[in-house]
């Protein structure tokens, strides 16, 4: 989805989960971005009885205003135990 005049975004992603966020390098003017890459986010305590949800939420990146919402997905933390990897 091209987010800027240039027909391109420079999208990135947040991970939150459990109070912790990671946030994957900017891939500079792209409609289709790949990271290809492992995050590991460090929490303190999982309640494994009802753990909240990963949410991942892709932003485009803007140089001189703020950055602009793309898209999320919510992943439940008990389907996604069982894959191990996102």
């Amino acid at each position: 989805m091209a987010a800027d005049s240039t027909g391109f975004s420079d999208p990135y992603i947040k991970v939150n989960f459990f109070g912790s966020e990671w946030r994957s390098p900017i891939k500079i003017q792209t409609c289709n971005p790949v990271w290809n890459i492992r995050a590991y986010i460090k929490v303190r305590t999982i309640n494994l009885i009802d753990p909240p949800p990963i949410v991942i939420t892709l932003y485009d990146w803007d140089k001189y205003d703020s950055d602009d919402y793309i898209g999320c997905c919510i992943l439940d933390f008990d389907t996604w135990l069982g894959n191990g990897a996102i």
